[in-house]
């Protein structure tokens, strides 16, 4: 009895030092704000430009609105694994095998 009196008595004194729970996550601009955008250089907009012209479906906007060009540029921001834009834009195919 005497140690469970003295564990919920650390708990107690232990607890006076926490930090607050964090409040909930508001989206201050709203739930319809677009994302932010980033600029679209050059190169994407020839990449986008040329999958438009093969008629590629992953030159159109996402189903969100997204324009290729603004998939483009936040992929090579990223920098995980950013796409060999000048290979792509010279490629024959949509989806061409030897780049990346």
């Amino acid at each position: 009895m005497m140690l469970r009196a003295l564990a919920l008595m650390l708990l107690f004194v232990g607890c006076q030092g926490c930090p607050p729970a964090p409040g909930p996550v508001v989206n201050p601009t709203g739930p319809d704000a677009a994302a932010p955008t980033l600029p679209v250089p050059q190169a994407c907009v020839d990449f986008c430009q040329h999958g438009t012209d093969l008629g590629c479906p992953w030159a159109q906007p996402t189903p969100m609105g997204a324009t290729c060009g603004q998939v483009c540029a936040n992929n090579q921001e990223a920098a995980i694994a950013p796409w060999d834009l000048a290979c792509r834009t010279k490629a024959s195919d949509c989806n061409p095998a030897g780049c990346r």
